[in-house]
């Protein structure tokens, strides 16, 4: 618990997170992504969601969300080298 739950005895939960595509650089199979992980399953509650955009088809660290129990589920992914899924260049 933080500080200022342990002063108030308020807990609070975040239902959703939206993540920069910071996870893109950690190292493939680094054990600090589980710790990531582990700290948004702590913040959310059951059915909490959590969303990223990553430049990979298949992000190696979608395994570290599946183990912390979470579904993992592509809302977008792109089909070319030319064919962007967004607006956003990445």
């Amino acid at each position: 618990m933080s500080p200022f739950q342990v002063q108030t005895g308020i807990r609070f939960f975040f239902e959703c997170l939206s993540l920069f595509p910071i996870s893109d650089w950690f190292a493939p199979g680094a054990g600090e992504i589980d710790e990531e992980v582990n700290h948004f399953r702590r913040v959310l509650p059951s059915g909490g969601i959590v969303m990223w955009r990553s430049a990979a088809k298949d992000p190696w660290y979608n395994a570290a969300f599946e183990r912390a129990g979470f579904i993992v589920i592509p809302l977008g992914i792109r089909t070319g080298p030319y064919e962007a899924i967004d607006g956003v260049n990445m």
